[in-house]
């Protein structure tokens, strides 16, 4: 009997996918790795008699990073991390041991059918898999296929079985787009935080960072933040105090609808989980891919904002009409009939993120129509109106009442001509309030979108630009390597340019951060029989020579008997790690400059010169 291995990206979407392909007949075991579970169960393939093996991978098998000496930050010019520093790929935790429990699951296998997460992340990690699997597995007979594909956008028995039959083949060119991505940020991150963490490391005492990161994608949403929370008009209160009773100068009514959301992609649930929830981003997609895995909700990674016209919309209601909170609704809308979701747009990838189990169906229903009043007053020479709003219709409010138009905002009746009564006249005196961040995020989520930053230089457009050209690797539409090289050439540019025009972002950091000469405190003397003080993170600074020395990090220092190196007269320190934990004497010159071919840096150490000590940097 022939063997299929199938691998997910998780282990619960494994567990999950056997019990509905095996029909709850899968038997459990743990694999090698602790991490991972096999689930054993007999079946078809093609037509003949398999044993099928399910398990799973634990996200990336693989990660990408420099090799040798190019991670080291003081025998590399960051510039070189551009192009003349050589990558590998490594395993991405070696502690799970994923890529040997992959090959002894594999080992004599047939047949495998990748069951990764279904975006371009899932498609790079089907490769990482095949990588390890390949060598391992039986060999085809002639041109045998024998690596497939399920795609599939929910856990439920319906569209696990249907990705079963339709099995295709993993997509190369999503999966180099992702190795694009990986590559450009490794070298572009490493070179920009290496130099500016050892340029303001060495300068500022109280700049309490032992990485000062460039990101990116963080720093060109921090060029959101930083737009949007620039002042914006003021809005002032009437401060005459002549007040009289008068009447009613007009009133307008006009029925306006509220429209119904579009179908729900993934950066409208983040942008509605920051501004209405209060939840992070990280947060937010945690709990989306709990309850995707679990079958509540279609794949929460979709661009997609528009179902397609073969969408089972019907079947997707009915799996409402038991929840307490929405049967009647549900049931209601089934008998009356549906009306189409709003138009959207089709990004080609998954379906809108839909309720399976249980949800809102809100985009089902009609729009919420209200009566918006407008009541114009006048008072002596001056004109003053108020306006509300009077519910007509809830439509999909029905089912999303946060959304509805709240009973105080509607106006009592009124005609023209009527006369009210003025109760109370106050003016107030208030002060004005700095910018609140945007929406809580929810704004800057919408512009990362926007500018098609990924939910990953200070301007957000050359993220967007990148962005369009790893588009076209994943749709074979632009070569791999002339766009790396391309996008490499670019920021290596504005590398050199951030390097010269260092001096304008250090005058922003001089405003906010204390020299370092200016900080800490005397802790020992340097060769010259300068004070040496001590600052956070680790490193001691001798203001008269202007030299910053690097230590261990994570211990204690003080004064080691006033002893001196005999190589270069500095005053030794003895680091200790806790209460009770190692401690011996070091040079701070000899850490940050080590005197000997063999040794490294941060083994400055007397009577401990094999024992590494982390960079100051």
């Amino acid at each position: 009997m022939r063997t299929v291995l199938m691998v997910a990206e998780k282990p619960s979407l494994a567990q999950s996918i056997a019990k509905i392909l095996s029909k709850g007949s899968c038997s459990s075991r743990k694999g090698l790795n602790g991490a991972c579970s096999v689930h054993d169960y007999t079946g078809s393939f093609l037509g003949q008699p398999v044993r099928y093996k399910m398990t799973s991978v634990c996200g990336h098998v693989l990660s990408l990073d420099f090799t040798g000496h190019y991670n080291s930050w003081d025998k590399v010019d960051p510039a070189e991390l551009f192009s003349q520093a050589p990558t590998e790929k490594k395993e991405a935790n070696p502690k799970l041991n994923m890529v040997k429990f992959l090959q002894v699951e594999a080992r004599g296998c047939d047949f495998v059918v990748l069951w990764l997460d279904c975006d371009k992340e899932g498609e790079n990690i089907c490769f990482e898999v095949l990588d390890a699997i390949e060598p391992v597995m039986n060999k085809p007979s002639g041109r045998e296929q024998t690596v497939y594909r399920a795609k599939f956008s929910s856990i439920t028995d319906t569209d696990i079985w249907k990705a079963m039959s339709q099995l295709g083949a993993p997509d190369r060119n999503q999966a180099l787009a992702v190795d694009a991505r990986q590559e450009l940020d490794l070298r572009i991150g490493c070179a920009f935080t290496r130099f500016q963490t050892k340029y303001f490391q060495g300068k500022y005492g109280n700049l309490d960072s032992s990485l000062i990161s460039f990101g990116p994608c963080q720093t060109p949403t921090l060029g959101f933040c930083v737009l949007n929370g620039k002042d914006g008009p003021l809005t002032l209160d009437w401060d005459r105090v002549r007040v009289f009773d008068r009447e009613v100068e007009s009133v307008s009514k006009k029925e306006k609808a509220k429209q119904r959301p579009q179908a729900l992609n993934t950066v409208e649930m983040l942008r509605v989980a920051s501004s209405s929830l209060g939840m992070g981003p990280q947060h937010t997609m945690q709990l989306a891919e709990r309850l995707y895995t679990q079958g509540y909700i279609s794949y929460p990674r979709t661009e997609t904002t528009q179902y397609h016209e073969t969408f089972d919309l019907q079947g997707t209601l009915r799996q409402q009409i038991y929840n307490p909170m929405w049967a009647e609704e549900a049931k209601a809308l089934l008998a009356t009939g549906l009306n189409r979701p709003r138009k959207g747009s089709d990004a080609g990838d998954h379906p809108p993120i839909t309720p399976m189990r249980a949800g809102s169906e809100a985009e089902l229903r009609e729009d919420c129509k209200y009566l918006q009043t407008t009541i114009t007053f006048s008072i002596a020479t001056e004109g003053f109106s108020c306006s509300g709003k009077t519910l007509i219709s809830p439509g999909y409010t029905a089912v999303m009442p946060w959304q509805g138009v709240p009973l105080e905002e509607a106006l009592p009746a009124c005609e023209r001509g009527d006369v009210f009564g003025v109760e109370e006249v106050r003016l107030l005196e208030k002060a004005d309030q700095p910018p609140r961040l945007p929406d809580g995020g929810g704004n800057s989520i919408t512009l990362m979108e926007k500018h098609g930053i990924d939910a990953e230089l200070v301007l957000p457009t050359i993220r967007s630009a990148v962005e369009q050209q790893l588009s076209l690797i994943s749709q074979g539409r632009a070569d791999y390597q002339q766009v790396l090289q391309h996008t490499l050439d670019i920021f290596r540019r504005k590398f050199h340019y951030f390097v010269d025009s260092i001096g304008s972002m250090d005058e922003l950091m001089e405003v906010s951060f204390s020299p370092l000469a200016d900080t800490g405190k005397p802790l020992s003397r340097c060769g010259t029989v300068s004070s040496l003080h001590e600052a956070k993170p680790s490193r001691l600074h001798c203001s008269h020579c202007d030299e910053t020395y690097s230590v261990p990090q994570n211990g204690v220092l003080k004064l080691y008997k006033e002893l001196r190196c005999p190589l270069d007269d500095f005053e030794l320190v003895l680091w200790t790690s806790g209460s009770r934990g190692k401690s011996y004497p070091l040079c701070p010159y000899c850490c940050s400059h080590p005197p000997f071919r063999d040794m490294k840096k941060g083994e400055g150490s007397v009577g401990h010169g094999s024992q590494p000590a982390q960079e100051g940097f």
